[in-house]
């Protein structure tokens, strides 16, 4: 596929020379040559599909392309490009820039006109532009077409409007904590603090002295190695020994 759209351009760049010259003739061959730059220049600067290109500036300058052949515009934008303009191919003009002034896009113009023998048009307030590249038009249509035939897609169209990028709905709210609480089994019970850090020995465990009865909420199980079992207090350096409470 991309060999035929590279033939095909090199032809219609390359006609007037095959009327005069021999395929072995170095104009001929520097006419292959320029129509692969003109190619390589297609694919860089506009791409091989369509671009949504924002115009933040007030003032757009363009050169009006519909009464010219696609040969004289590519012609047109490589030559723009060695002189330092940036330009860019859409369907019915090609950009060559924009401006905060008025006056600067009309001395651009200026130039443009007298430099390239071409007609120029300066837009205002125009807030993007959409890039037709020519290698979006002959590279794609024979592949779009068999997706239409195949049933793969309905169809086609140019979106002025950048697509919002859809985000998976997470259910981001943690899962709610389940709060457990410790009752005393009697009116009071002894509780206990952890005098260091070594919770796995029973020695570590110190009495603080008797507590009433109260909901208190529940952190964690420790059993040491000597086989007792503690309850901590959350958020507290208490424990109960767990003949004495109830877990709620």
């Amino acid at each position: 596929m991309f060999k035929q759209v590279a033939v095909s351009l090199l032809l219609v760049n390359l006609s007037f020379a095959t009327s005069f010259y021999e395929p072995n003739d170095k104009s001929f061959k520097d006419g292959f040559y320029a129509g692969l730059k003109a190619l390589e220049f297609q694919a860089k600067n506009d791409g091989f599909t369509h671009q949504v290109i924002e115009v933040k500036a007030p003032y757009l300058l363009v050169v009006d392309i519909k009464e010219k052949s696609l040969n004289d515009v590519l012609f047109l934008q490589i030559i723009a490009n060695r002189e330092g303009f940036e330009s860019h191919l859409c369907a019915d003009f090609v950009s060559f820039g924009e401006f905060e002034r008025k006056a600067d896009a009309e001395d651009i113009a200026q130039m443009l006109e007298k430099r390239f023998k071409v007609k120029t048009k300066i837009l205002n307030n125009i807030k993007q532009i959409i890039t037709y590249p020519y290698l979006y038009k002959d590279f794609y249509a024979d592949i779009l077409l068999k997706a239409k035939e195949l049933g793969i897609i309905v169809e086609t169209k140019i979106i002025k409007q950048p697509i919002k990028r859809q985000v998976s709905s997470k259910n981001t709210n943690k899962k709610q904590e389940v709060i457990k609480y410790m009752k005393l089994k009697n009116s009071k019970a002894m509780g206990y603090y952890l005098n260091n850090a070594d919770a796995s020995n029973s020695k570590s465990f110190s009495e603080s002295g008797l507590k009433p009865n109260s909901d208190f909420i529940y952190d964690k199980k420790v059993i040491t190695k000597q086989g007792e079992i503690f309850y901590k207090v959350k958020n507290e350096n208490l424990y109960f020994s767990d003949k004495d409470i109830v877990l709620k």
